[in-house]
């Protein structure tokens, strides 16, 4: 999505774009780091009352779920003869 599509959607979907969403918090056991700027999953959603919340705009959870879906996944080249066989018997059924 292009930045001014992203900006419409956000008007449309939200009375305030800017606004809270969710508030987050570091897990305190298990993954505690990121594994790259796009990564989120060592957070954790939490009240806003929990020490240490961090505010999350419906802007940033939105811009977080485009970043995720602009990743593309490519089947490792060892599976294409499993992923053959079972494509064709999916679509002769």
């Amino acid at each position: 999505m292009s930045e001014q599509d992203f900006e419409t959607f956000l008007k449309d979907k939200y009375a305030e774009p800017d606004g809270t969403h969710h508030y987050e918090l570091t897990q305190s056991s298990g993954k505690t780091k990121a594994n790259g700027p796009d990564d989120y999953s060592y957070l954790i959603e939490v009240n806003s009352t929990a020490t240490g919340a961090q505010n999350v705009s419906n802007r940033q959870f939105e811009q977080r779920l485009q970043d995720e879906r602009r990743t593309i996944n490519l089947l490792n080249p060892s599976y294409l003869n499993t992923f053959i066989e079972e494509f064709d018997k999916l679509v002769r059924n």
